[in-house]
């Protein structure tokens, strides 16, 4: 009779520790708010869990590809306009300088007032954006273009390494889908054939012509080719628009994908309040009710023993 009666404590004891454990994980539940705190709670969620954390996570790096290539393609923009206000600028003196109502001298502040334009060109397309040229391609060891200055500080030559920087740098935004953030620097060139003059040489043999007193004719035959430069860039510019377009688009759609992972993982490791706060109360009232049962096993195993 005793054996049985041990045995009979020892079901409970177990029953005990079993609804004790209940207790602990509904209390830890309603505190931390979630159904899995570790993997021993429920592995098939815990494996769910660990899948869609990593999608998350593919989703911000991509996220951060893209906003970095939004700040990048912004500068860009700005650059871009500033380049055509340049050569606007750079077109009103040779239309200043093309007539024949000015003076020598009137040439010659003309000359001077190209050579500030060719600078601030040259500082334009040699700017950085977080440490990047943003001409400069892949290539970021030294800047796109390479000026050659006179005894008087005059530049004299501006050239571009087109080749090292015609690599365009990409950002990752998708599963195999990239989009360059970097303009193309043959927006510079008149041609592709690496032989005809750039904007650069260009704007140099204007402000030659107007110093060394050029006929009118050689003064306006720029104007030409300063227009052709002028729909280069204003055509990269729009170019630079649709890859923006495109990385919006992009940002959009990982943003709703993050949404619908947040409302996966919430399904999978949160608790509803109210669910959580009556598994509690069971779980206590099954505790309760388990103590109160070992206690009567050990009283009437008492009694029995006594008697």
């Amino acid at each position: 009779m005793r054996i049985t009666q041990l045995s009979l404590y020892q079901q409970q004891m177990y029953e005990n520790r079993k609804q004790y454990a209940n207790l602990a994980e509904s209390q830890l539940g309603s505190t931390t708010g979630t159904r899995v705190n570790t993997a021993e709670d429920d592995p098939n969620n815990a494996a769910q869990l660990v899948r869609l954390a990593t999608d998350k996570e593919r989703s911000k790096q991509y996220q951060r590809n893209i906003q970095d290539g939004l700040d990048r393609l912004q500068t860009t923009d700005n650059a871009l306009s500033r380049i055509d206000q340049i050569l606007t600028s750079a077109r009103a003196k040779a239309v200043s300088g093309g007539t024949d109502s000015i003076t020598d001298d009137d040439r010659q502040k003309i000359a001077t007032d190209l050579d500030q334009i060719l600078n601030d060109l040259v500082a334009t397309v040699n700017q950085q954006s977080d440490g990047r040229y943003l001409f400069g391609g892949a290539t970021n060891d030294k800047p796109p273009l390479q000026i050659t200055k006179a005894d008087d500080g005059t530049i004299t030559q501006i050239t571009m390494n087109w080749e090292e920087i015609a690599t365009p740098v990409l950002r990752d935004i998708g599963d195999g889908e990239e989009v360059s953030v970097t303009a193309s620097p043959l927006m510079f060139r008149s041609d592709d054939s690496g032989t005809a003059p750039d904007v650069f040489t260009e704007l140099i043999r204007l402000r030659d012509d107007l110093r060394g007193n050029g006929t009118t004719t050689q003064v306006t035959t720029h104007l030409d080719a300063i227009d052709k430069y002028r729909a280069k860039v204003n055509g990269t510019q729009a170019q630079v628009g649709e890859w923006v377009n495109q990385l919006n688009a992009a940002d959009i759609r990982w943003k709703d994908r993050d949404l619908r992972i947040t409302d996966q993982t919430s399904k999978l490791q949160d608790w509803d309040t109210a669910e959580i706060i009556m598994k509690y109360k069971q779980a206590e009232t099954s505790y309760s009710s388990s103590l109160q049962m070992t206690s009567q096993i050990f009283n009437l195993s008492l009694l029995k023993y006594l008697s």
